[in-house]
């Protein structure tokens, strides 16, 4: 099976502003987001039926210390995240796709941990934002790979092998993309099972609102910023196909 190179010594595909500025709205959005539901809707669970609350949790939730103040975390992480190809530039790393998702996750773990302040380790949350940063991960890995066409010049090698080596990397971005879609609608499918399983009936809606919400945002990240991304890499190989 063909694998994703990550090679270290591979530049990353150059970033458009436009891009730039999307990506880190919408990562710095996502954590506001999840912060600002799970306060507003853990306060609502606590005050309907904390002994739901407790059952889930192992423990009594805390009082939410930073209020719906939380979500102001994801205004620095804005900045941050803009200039992630910068901070790597100055940490004299590599700016390639392995090194943009990591710093990527590193940078909204690291945020996702400093909100614990305000859930006191609720590892629900703590789970919830590792999936949050690992699909904004993949998605900046996933922009800034670059593929080499590089062998299409080279006049050694005749058109069929261009051709078979072109449609291999056509396939594996078909799975790739297929891997993705199946990832997203299990996701999709957990989290209704998990609203579906609540015993409590005003619980249920709590955690249909909440999944709607924060699911559905995951859910057009990886849409946007995964799938769409993939269609356009095997356009751009269906073109040089064409050119062979």
């Amino acid at each position: 099976m063909t694998r994703m190179n990550l090679d270290p010594t591979k530049v990353a595909a150059p970033e458009t502003t436009r891009y730039r500025f999307l990506f880190s709205l919408y990562c710095a959005f996502g954590f506001s987001l999840s912060c600002w539901v799970y306060t507003y809707v853990g306060t609502i669970v606590y005050g309907t039926a904390p002994e739901c609350w407790a059952e889930l949790l192992g423990t009594i939730p805390p009082h939410f210390p930073l209020g719906h103040s939380v979500l102001l975390g994801g205004v620095p992480l804005f900045p941050l995240l803009y200039w992630r190809v910068a901070i790597l530039r100055r940490l004299r790393i590599r700016n390639h796709c392995g090194s943009r998702a990591a710093i990527v996750l590193l940078l909204y773990m690291a945020f996702v941990g400093a909100s614990q302040v305000q859930f006191g380790g609720n590892i629900y949350i703590v789970g919830f934002g590792l999936m949050y940063g690992v699909v904004f991960a993949l998605t900046d890995a996933i922009r800034a790979y670059r593929e080499d066409f590089s062998f299409l010049g080279v006049a050694d090698i005749c058109q069929s092998a261009k051709l078979a080596k072109l449609q291999m990397m056509h396939e594996r971005w078909f799975r790739y993309l297929m891997a993705l879609l199946t990832v997203a609608c299990g996701i999709l499918i957990g989290s209704a099972i998990g609203c579906i399983i609540a015993e409590d009936k005003d619980v249920q809606a709590l955690n249909a609102l909440m999944a709607l919400i924060v699911i559905g945002y995951l859910f057009l990240g990886i849409v946007w910023g995964g799938a769409l991304e993939m269609l356009r890499k095997m356009r751009e190989i269906e073109n040089r196909i064409l050119e062979v």
